[in-house]
């Protein structure tokens, strides 16, 4: 078992077990959740390492907090980017270079899986592996992330192909909205 220590702003102490930590999410099981309101700063202490948070959802005896991604891993069990299974449709096509690029409708995809580092797609047709392409990608709430991206691995279905790909480059502002879609993603479990 593993545990955190909670500091409110009110300077409580609470000693709880860490249940699930993926990404920046924290679920903590705790004595009295009651204490505890959505939207609430906390300083946490987790493996000697202190981070300020946020507690982002209640439910029964369980916190659900905010663990902003830190250069240092705080746990080595801690799966560092989570994937989030979705059913998304987007388009691709060829990077021609950073500005000039189309999205003709006839390169649609279907996303299976979204990752901070990459996405998970299966299409119709067969893309290059290794090659940049330009992943259009329309969130919830009709949030778009147009990331630059790398085919890793290619799978042959029976309807077309599955396809890994990781994230090359990204704007600062598709990446808050990416972290923002997968940590919302993993609230509505």
């Amino acid at each position: 078992m593993h545990y955190i220590k909670i500091i409110t702003q009110d300077q409580r102490v609470c000693i709880g077990e860490l249940m699930e930590f993926e990404g920046e999410l924290m679920i903590v099981n705790v004595n009295h959740p009651e204490k505890f309101n959505v939207g609430h700063t906390l300083s946490c202490i987790y493996n000697e390492f202190t981070f300020n948070s946020k507690v982002l959802k209640t439910k029964e005896n369980f916190i659900y907090i905010h663990a902003p991604l830190l250069k240092n891993n705080l746990s080595c069990e801690r799966r560092k980017y989570p994937r989030v299974g979705v059913t998304i449709n987007g388009y691709i096509n060829n990077c021609i270079n950073e500005t000039i690029f189309e999205l003709p409708p006839d390169q649609h995809v279907g996303i299976t899986n979204i990752a901070i580092e990459g996405f998970g797609f299966e299409a119709d047709y067969l893309l290059k592996k290794s090659f940049p392409y330009i992943l259009h990608v329309e969130l919830n709430n009709k949030m778009i992330v147009k990331p630059r991206i790398l085919i890793t691995n290619i799978t042959e279905l029976d309807t077309g192909y599955r396809f890994g790909c990781q994230i090359n480059k990204i704007s600062d502002e598709d990446n808050r909205i990416l972290r923002f879609f997968i940590l919302s993603q993993q609230l509505n479990k």
